[in-house]
C-alpha cells in the first residue's frame, strides 16, 4: 500500500514537471496545485508518526522531493503552502522568502532536520534550495557562518526582520530536539549574499562587546518549559536564564539545566543585539521549578 502511494508521488513529480504554470488565479492550475498539497499532507503523517525509522526516513525524503518539485512548478508566492501539516512554514512579511522545516526521528534519541528555502533572486527568478542539516558536524556552532549545505538544522517558529546598513537581516527562532534528553532553542541569522542564503552573522554581543557570537543556542532539560522569543512591547529578545539542578547520569555528568525564574535579553542597538544580563526576576517558591508547563 505504502509502496503504491510513493509510486503515485513519483508519477506526480514527472507529470507536473512538464507543465508550464504561471497564473496563480487559474482554476485549473490551482486544482493541480491542490493535488500537491493533499499528497504532501498524506506523506507528512507517516514521516512524523510512522512506525519504525525506515518508514519515517522514506516518507521524509519522499516529502522533500515532492515539496521541492511543487515549489519549482508553482514558484509564485501567491500559491499558499500554509495548509501543510506537521511542518513549519515561515517567511518574511514582505514575501521575500519562505522556509519549510521539519524534524525526523531516525533512531532512538537521534533527530535530523530537513528543510527547503524558496526565494526570488535580484532578477526576480525563483530559487529553491534544499537545506542540509550539518549541525552534528559543526564543532563551534555559535561561531560559524554557513551556507545551505552546512545548515544548523532546526524547526523554525518565528522570523524577525531588521535593517542594517540598508540591508535586510532575518533573525530565525528555532527549536531543536537535540538528543531527546535535552532540547535547544536556536537564534540564527539569515542574509542573502549575491543571491545566496547565508546563515549566521556576528550580531550577538556579550560582556561589553568583548565576546561576539554568530548565532545563539540555549540548551535545557527536555522536561523544562523554556522561553526564547521577541517581545513586541519591550522590543527585545527575551529568554530564560538556565541553572543547573543536578548531573546527568547518561551524558558524562553533564549539568541538567532548567529555567530558574530570571530572564536575560538581547536589545537591538546600532545594528547589533546587545546582551542584557538581568531583565527581571520572578522568584520561585522553595521546591518549585518551571517544569512541565
Amino acid at each position: 500500500m505504502k509502496k503504491g502511494f510513493y509510486s503515485i508521488c513519483l508519477c506526480l513529480l514527472s507529470f507536473f514537471s512538464s507543465q508550464a504554470l504561471q497564473d496563480p488565479t487559474d482554476l485549473e492550475h490551482y486544482a493541480k496545485f491542490k493535488i500537491y498539497l493533499d499528497s504532501l499532507n498524506k506523506i507528512s503523517d507517516t514521516m512524523i508518526l510512522g512506525r519504525g525509522p525506515q518508514n519515517r526516513i522514506k516518507a521524509s525524503y519522499a516529502y522533500l522531493g515532492l515539496l521541492e518539485n511543487a515549489l519549482n512548478e508553482f514558484p509564485d508566492f501567491a500559491y499558499p503552502f500554509d495548509s501543510l501539516r506537521n511542518i513549519s512554514v515561515m517567511g518574511d512579511e514582505n514575501t521575500k522568502f519562505r522556509l519549510f522545516t521539519w524534524e525526523l526521528l531516525f533512531a532512538p534519541g537521534k533527530y535530523r532536520h530537513l528543510g527547503i528555502i524558496h526565494y526570488h533572486n535580484k532578477n526576480k527568478e525563483p530559487i529553491v534550495k534544499v537545506l542540509n542539516d550539518f549541525s552534528d558536524n559543526i564543532k563551534s556552532p555559535q561561531d560559524t557562518i554557513n551556507g545551505v549545505n552546512q545548515w544548523y538544522g532546526c524547526f523554525y517558529y518565528r522570523v524577525l526582520r531588521k535593517r542594517k546598513k540598508g540591508e535586510n537581516k532575518y533573525y530565525l527562532f528555532g527549536w531543536d530536539m537535540n538528543n531527546g534528553k535535552s532540547y535547544k532553542k536556536v537564534l540564527d541569522v539569515l542574509t542573502f549574499v549575491e543571491d545566496e542564503p547565508v546563515f549566521g552573522a556576528a550580531d550577538f554581543y556579550f560582556e561589553d562587546y568583548n565576546t561576539v557570537r554568530t548565532r545563539f543556542i540555549l540548551e535545557y532539560d527536555k522536561h523544562a518549559s523554556t522561553t526564547m522569543n521577541y517581545d513586541d512591547n519591550m522590543k527585545m529578545i527575551v529568554f530564560d536564564h538556565m541553572a543547573p539542578v543536578g548531573k546527568s547520569q547518561s551524558e558524562k555528568d553533564k549539568d541538567i539545566l532548567i529555567p530558574d525564574g530570571s530572564y536575560h535579553a538581547f536589545k537591538w542597538k546600532r545594528g547589533k543585539w546587545i546582551f542584557i544580563e538581568k531583565l527581571f526576576h520572578f522568584k520561585l517558591k522553595d521546591g518549585e521549578a518551571p517544569i512541565g508547563r
